[in-house]
C-alpha cells in the first residue's frame, strides 16, 4: 500500500470515528465540536474541518446541527419536561430563536 493510500485510509478511519462521537454528543446534550476536540485528540480548527468531511462523505446528515443544546436540556431538566418536546416547542413558538431577557421591576 502507497504511502498517499494509508494517508487517505486514515483519514477515512477518523472521520468515521468523528461522526461516531459527534452523533454520541448530540445524543446525550453535549457539545458536539468539543467531544470531537476532546475524545479525537484534534484542534478546534481541524475538529469542524473532519465534521464537514464526514457531512459531505455522508457519515453525518446536512442538517446534523445539534438537536439538543446543553442549555436546552438543563432547562428541560429544570422544568421536569422532555428536551425533546421543549425543542419541538420552541422551534413551533420562537422559530429556534428563544432568547430570554431577565425581567425588569414592574415597581413603579
Amino acid at each position: 500500500m502507497t504511502t498517499v493510500a494509508r494517508q487517505e485510509l486514515e483519514r477515512r478511519r477518523e472521520i468515521g470515528a468523528v461522526a461516531k462521537v459527534y452523533q454520541d454528543a448530540v445524543a446525550r446534550g453535549a457539545s458536539p465540536i468539543k467531544e470531537v476536540m476532546e475524545r479525537v485528540g484534534l484542534s478546534r480548527a481541524t475538529a469542524i474541518r473532519r465534521i464537514k468531511a464526514a457531512r459531505e462523505s455522508g457519515l453525518l446528515p446536512a442538517d446534523s446541527r445539534p438537536i439538543y443544546s446543553s442549555k436546552l436540556v438543563a432547562v428541560a431538566q429544570a422544568l421536569s419536561v422532555d428536551p425533546g418536546r421543549l425543542r419541538d416547542a420552541v422551534l413551533e413558538h420562537a422559530g429556534g430563536d428563544l432568547r430570554v431577557q431577565p425581567r425588569e421591576s414592574v415597581d413603579e
